[in-house]
């Protein structure tokens, strides 16, 4: 090879290579491009009651505010339990189905070929907590206690958030969902086992948190990926196409076509029945329960269709706050 074209060869390679490494640093898209762990330091939970309904991780300790504490300890005394509370989450999407009383939750990849192409099978949850759960979204049980038919509202504050500093954010806490089935409600004389094991929940009611704050990074990421035009702050709220059914690879489903429009079978266009703004200072209608003991299933999980989550959000110490108001 001539010395000449050798060397013109090099600058092509170069200009490649340069316009490549440019290609991939601009583009973003859901579910974390390189599939990295979001890892949680700590992950508090604390779930508080008012207005003459008590709480309860377990049926049997009734209080007015739990915490994770007593989630560890409720593995003796409800042994049925499905309490998943990982220190680790990853992206997983939703469409809010319910099969046999559990949200249906994918677990979505992204692998490059020329596209991004999308695949997922489901997740179900197993008990264990903590450094012991091998999870990669929240799921727990919380029963209620009162003695007369109650309307339920959310407290302003209630959400997810920063721990401690919230010079933290980086807008992951702008993807969460959480998504609560109602199991059922049983009489107080009932025999423990049977209120335990209340499993007659088919429909849940999801809840998006700070919907009206999105990174520059986030506002990009959404109109790059989804074709969607939104703002840093006081942002409109925005619907997301949750997953309803396992994803084979062998589809090659681009993530910027990933929605119902697309592929009906396969997502479904949720739009969360209650949605908060980061600085959620009203108090917000719920659901309603009947006297007796209901037993309430809740699901926290990172939405890997939101908009929000995307690759620079993707770290936190974050705390689940819920404050229920009986009327």
């Amino acid at each position: 090879m001539k010395k000449e074209e050798k060397k013109n060869r090099q600058k092509v390679l170069l200009v490649w290579l340069f316009l490549t490494g440019l290609l991939l640093t601009m583009t973003t898209y859901a579910w974390f491009s390189t599939n990295r762990i979001f890892e949680i330091e700590s992950f508090d939970i604390q779930v508080a009651s008012k207005g003459g309904i008590e709480v309860s991780t377990d049926a049997i300790d009734w209080k007015g505010v739990v915490g994770m504490l007593d989630f560890v300890q409720a593995r003796n005394s409800y042994p049925n339990n499905l309490n998943q509370i990982p220190n680790v989450v990853r992206p997983v999407s939703s469409a809010g189905e319910v099969e046999n009383g559990r949200l249906k939750l994918y677990y979505g990849e992204v692998e490059m070929e020329n596209y991004y192409y999308l695949h997922a099978s489901r997740t179900v949850e197993t008990a264990a907590l903590m450094d012991d759960s091998d999870g990669i979204f929240v799921a727990f049980d919380l029963f209620l206690r009162t003695n007369s038919p109650k309307r339920l509202t959310i407290a302003a504050g209630s959400g997810v958030s920063y721990k401690d500093d919230v010079s933290q954010a980086t807008g992951i806490e702008n993807a969460f969902r959480l998504a609560f089935i109602n199991q059922g409600t049983l009489a107080e004389d009932r025999p423990l086992a049977q209120i335990q094991n209340q499993n007659s929940g088919t429909n849940s009611f999801i809840w998006e948190v700070n919907y009206d704050r999105h990174t520059a990074d986030a506002v990009a990421h959404a109109l790059n990926t989804y074709g969607i035009t939104t703002t840093t702050t006081n942002a409109a709220r925005l619907a997301y196409d949750g997953i309803r059914n396992d994803i084979d690879p062998a589809l090659r489903i681009d993530v910027g076509r990933a929605n119902a429009n697309n592929y009906p079978n396969l997502f479904r266009r949720v739009e969360p029945q209650l949605a908060t703004t980061a600085a959620n200072n009203t108090i917000q209608d719920f659901i309603n329960i009947e006297a007796g003991i209901t037993k309430l299933r809740v699901y926290v999980w990172l939405e890997g269709q939101d908009v929000d989550c995307e690759d620079n959000a993707s770290y936190g110490d974050l705390a689940i706050n819920l404050q229920f108001v009986a009327h």
